[in-house]
């Protein structure tokens, strides 16, 4: 089967997952988290599926987005979360379910996704964005932004490129001084980048969450149509491990994202591209019966308290593994650049392909092939033989610490 069938094929599956987890919820149109998503026991965690959902509806075009009433009712199903001073929130999280992020991050986070998926159905928040307030002050940002810890590189890149979503946002309504928010904080990410990999961290951090840190922090400079610094030893860090095969959703986008969007710098284009093609033919092997993606496909997915089994379809890993495939079949496949519509605002699942595209042109590197017969099942073998490790593994340190307690 050719790539274009094998995407169509995926693109309809997921749009079925999709829709076969929307609820009505009085006035609202909600989203589950998952098929085992129990609403009446964990009704607050609708606001995941929502903008999980409706993200991942928007990605591959479905027609459930069409109509005009059906869009209010899904953003009042988003709108019901948010409070009075701007800020999203799964209701009633107690503090030993914060997967061990404070109040600071779970706010930003829930804010950006929720917002972000009201942006792609062009209906807005029901309270402006007060508590960004403070961050109009440079000082006060540039405290902001000297006090995260890069120590923690993945958490803090999550947390800075939801500033500057919000920023981005506000920037559109010819708000200067949103618009220059966002420059300050590339300006202050271009004086301290490490010179060495082109990631933001500290000293003796492990490649994957300097990377995954990095993945996010960069969309700064794409919104802002902003030339990357360091581009090649970023992509020389990426690259420097070869191809790691299929891991937790997150961390599967924030490389390919990477990759997709500095393809377009012409930077060992080939080995990208051998990358790349190796994450396709991958990602769409794992996609579960019911059109859905799981996260790790190794431990229990848990989200803020909500546990999903290892082996059920989540909709928002869901939209992450459909993004990425979507952003890969963009720059590989002909005709796929006008089928995907990606996120608007910074953030995981934005993604400005055309400079990229255009490089691959330059470039004259070919259309990568679909994988042989061999190659196909050469992949899954090594991924179940890796899958089944790392779950032994897990269920090993599981018991010692049962045993340890």
């Amino acid at each position: 089967m050719s790539w274009t069938d094998r995407l169509s094929q995926c693109r309809r599956r997921a749009e079925a997952y999709f829709r076969s987890q929307r609820l009505e919820d009085g006035n609202a149109l909600v989203w589950r988290n998952s098929p085992a998503h129990d609403v009446k026991r964990y009704p607050g965690h609708l606001l995941y599926g929502t903008w999980g959902g409706l993200l991942g509806s928007t990605l591959v075009e479905s027609s459930m987005l069409s109509d005009g009433l059906e869009r209010d009712r899904m953003a009042s199903g988003l709108n019901r979360f948010q409070s009075a001073d701007g800020f999203f929130r799964i209701p009633g999280i107690p503090p030993g379910a914060m997967n061990g992020h404070d109040d600071e991050y779970f706010s930003f986070h829930c804010t950006n996704y929720a917002l972000g998926a009201l942006d792609a159905i062009g209906r807005p928040p029901r309270f402006p964005l007060s508590f960004l307030g403070p961050f109009f002050d440079a000082s006060f940002t540039t405290r902001w932004l000297e006090s995260r810890n890069w120590g923690r590189p993945w958490t803090e890149g999550n947390t800075v490129v939801n500033l500057a979503s919000f920023f981005e946002l506000e920037a559109r309504g010819d708000k200067a001084n949103a618009h220059a928010g966002l420059e300050r904080i590339a300006d202050w990410l271009e004086e301290h980048q490490d010179s060495r990999t082109g990631f933001w961290h500290s000293q003796g951090v492990a490649y994957l969450p300097a990377m995954a840190g990095a993945a996010h922090l960069l969309h700064v400079f794409y919104s802002l149509g902003r030339a990357v610094p360091r581009a090649n030893q970023i992509v020389d860090s990426c690259l420097e491990r070869g191809y790691p095969g299929i891991r937790g959703a997150c961390a599967d986008i924030d490389l390919v994202d990477i990759l997709c969007h500095l393809r377009s710098y012409g930077h060992r284009v080939r080995a990208i591209d051998k990358l790349l093609r190796s994450y396709l033919a991958e990602l769409l092997q794992i996609q579960n019966e019911d059109g859905g993606f799981c996260d790790s496909y190794v431990t229990p997915l848990v989200t803020y308290g909500l546990v999903t089994p290892r082996d059920v379809s989540a909709t928002w890993t869901t939209w992450f593994r459909v993004a990425t495939i979507g952003m890969i079949a963009v720059l590989l496949v002909p005709g796929e650049s006008g089928r995907w519509h990606f996120r608007k605002m910074p953030g995981t699942g934005f993604f400005h392909p055309a400079p990229a595209v255009g490089a691959a042109q330059r470039d004259g590197s070919s259309v990568a092939p679909a994988p042989s017969a061999i190659e196909e099942i050469q992949l899954a073998a090594i991924r179940r033989t890796r899958f089944l490790r790392q779950h032994v593994t897990w269920r090993v340190r599981r018991l010692a610490g049962r045993a340890a307690g």
